[in-house]
């Protein structure tokens, strides 16, 4: 694999992200307090944000299924796949 093409993917990949966070106001300190603020003055726009990175995210996983491989690598470098125990509702606590 080239890694001047890796890397410029992983450059062109954060600049895009960076822009979209930028564009969507996810930069905006006070508009994030806002989101935050659900007992207050709650501004629920990020979360049309959030919904539309899910989106995305969600099209780019079924993407990857059919896949056999990335484009710029030899193969996927996916987590193993393990069940939440009993012990993930109690440590979020």
């Amino acid at each position: 694999m080239n890694r001047h093409a890796q890397l410029l993917t992983a450059l062109a990949s954060g600049a895009i992200f960076g822009i979209g966070l930028s564009l969507s106001g996810m930069l905006d300190p006070v508009r994030v307090r806002g989101f935050l603020d659900v007992a207050g003055d709650w501004d629920p726009s990020l979360a049309f944000v959030l919904g539309g990175a899910v989106a995305v995210a969600m099209a780019g996983m079924f993407v990857r299924r059919r896949l056999r491989n990335p484009a710029f690598g030899d193969a996927f470098h996916l987590p193993a796949t393990v069940a939440a125990g009993s012990k993930l509702p109690r440590s979020a606590v």
